[in-house]
């Protein structure tokens, strides 16, 4: 059975430590103002972390030299045509960065939504659960949360 609806009351930090080692499945929506934030979760890990403010993935990928803006739309084409298929598992499988600098750059793009979505001072968080997996691959982030939220303190 799946729970949706505001989180009135509990921070992002504490709803992240009750989905995180109760394995659940869904997306975390933070908002407050004009900005939000959105969070998937898959077995309690992190798979994905989004929020303007922070920009988005691909381009990271771009700024950081590990793909050129050619490829990235290439790979984003793919990536709508397929929809089970993440960013990082198509920019790996299209040998055009290595698995582990997408896990890391993944990973520091997460603690950085983290961190600015922690910093609002009265969000509203929504959690919808998901039925059955959201992804078919393991997340890049294999820490617990417990772990990841200190990395967002330290960053």
């Amino acid at each position: 059975m799946g729970y949706s609806g505001s989180l009135g009351g509990i921070d992002l930090a504490s709803a992240l430590q009750v989905f995180g080692p109760a394995g659940r499945s869904g997306l975390i929506t933070i908002t407050q103002d004009d900005e939000s934030a959105l969070i998937v979760l898959e077995c309690g890990q992190i798979l994905f972390a989004a929020c303007d403010a922070v920009g988005r993935i691909g381009e990271t990928f771009v700024q950081k030299g590990y793909v050129d803006e050619t490829e990235l739309q290439s790979v984003l084409h793919v990536q709508r045509s397929s929809r089970r298929q993440l960013l990082g598992q198509l920019l790996v499988s299209m040998n055009l960065v290595p698995a582990a600098v997408v896990s890391n750059e993944i990973e520091a793009h997460i603690v950085k939504v983290l961190a600015h979505a922690l910093a609002w001072s009265a969000p509203t968080i929504h959690f919808d659960e998901a039925q059955g997996e959201v992804n078919e691959i393991v997340p890049p982030y294999r820490g617990d949360m417990a772990t990841l939220l200190l990395q967002v303190v330290q960053a």
